[in-house]
């Protein structure tokens, strides 16, 4: 039995947040609130070294429950790290999600977990 992967992160850009209003044909760009994002979540990942989790998964987002935003705003930059990381193969494998404010986090951080598809229903 493979064991989930954690990470801790520091809070997603909102969904909203993501892109700006400037493009190029199809292209959207990234705001900078995302790109400082992507790079500090991506320091905290190199540090951690979390193991990888390869096929279908199953994806935990928990932010603190003191946050302002949603807790599904943050799902879609948060899945996509992991793939641009390596920690799952592709977004379109994930095959539950599920987000959550919780008190066991602290403000301004995230916890991330990640299951085989077959290990684990939920947290």
């Amino acid at each position: 039995m493979k064991l989930p992967t954690t990470i801790l992160l520091p809070e997603p850009v909102g969904v909203n947040r993501l892109h700006g209003a400037r493009r190029t044909g199809k292209r959207r760009y990234r705001t900078p609130k995302y790109e400082a994002w992507i790079e500090e979540a991506g320091w905290e990942i190199r540090l951690q070294k979390p193991e990888p989790i390869k096929g279908k998964y199953r994806l935990c987002v928990e932010i603190s429950d003191r946050s302002r935003k949603d807790a599904d705003a943050v799902l879609k930059a948060t899945a996509d790290l992991l793939v641009a990381h390596r920690i799952t193969d592709d977004d379109a494998l994930c095959i539950e999600v599920t987000a959550w404010k919780v008190d066991t986090v602290e403000r301004g951080r995230c916890r991330v977990t990640v299951w085989p598809a077959g290990e684990m229903n939920v947290v």
